[in-house]
């Protein structure tokens, strides 16, 4: 089970701007991130991968799974919510999550579904975060809201899941700075997988944990 070590603050945890997305960076405290990604291989094959870890940069969990599917998007955003179904039973809603990928389009859908829940709702008085990286589009905000319909059910329950949380934050992240969610992706093209912390580990992903943090 994950544990909040501390309560989201909404406003201890704010800041003007997002540090550079040139690396991969923790989450602040109270809050979990969420890396995703997918991948396709010679002859259709693709995998969806995840990795979560707090704001200590501890490793938490991560997994994989085979796509039937030779459409990257749509492997994309199962990669995506495979990472939110993981912490969906065990997380206290009163955590932040912050959701990264290397897919622009991805994450735009999907910030563009939570503006327009926003919107839908009337509500009011979000904050918001503005961009170290202005070239890769608006997709790095902070959003709270209910429950969300949209005609794509993929794309409905990440959004669905993330608003159930205390907040969320949505972000882009250089590919080649992303290579802990990109390993995983692989890994998933022979086959479901899950780790968590207390399981032996290829000693190739630990090396990439170990690279995010220095």
């Amino acid at each position: 089970m994950i544990h909040p070590r501390s309560h989201w603050n909404p406003n201890a945890s704010l800041r003007p701007c997002f540090p550079s997305l040139d690396s991969w960076v923790p989450p602040p405290p109270g809050w979990i991130k969420i890396n995703f990604d997918s991948s396709v291989k010679s002859g259709g094959i693709v995998g969806a991968g995840y990795i979560i870890r707090d704001h200590y940069t501890n490793f938490i969990c991560c997994g994989g799974r085979r796509i039937l599917t030779r459409v990257v998007p749509i492997a994309k955003k199962w990669a995506a919510l495979e990472g939110l179904k993981a912490i969906q039973c065990d997380t206290p809603r009163t955590m932040g999550i912050w959701f990264e990928g290397d897919s622009m389009k991805i994450l735009q859908l999907i910030f563009n579904e939570l503006e327009r829940n926003r919107d839908s709702h009337n509500q009011t008085g979000l904050q918001s975060y503005c961009l170290d990286h202005q070239q890769y589009g608006v997709v790095d905000r902070l959003f709270r809201g209910s429950n969300f319909t949209s005609r794509d059910p993929i794309l409905a329950n990440i959004v669905n899941i993330l608003l159930s949380f205390a907040a969320c934050r949505v972000s882009y992240i250089q590919r080649n700075n992303n290579s802990a969610a990109d390993f995983l992706t692989h890994y998933a093209t022979l086959g479901d997988f899950c780790w968590e912390i207390d399981m032996a580990l290829p000693n190739d992903f630990c090396n990439i944990l170990k690279m995010d943090v220095k």
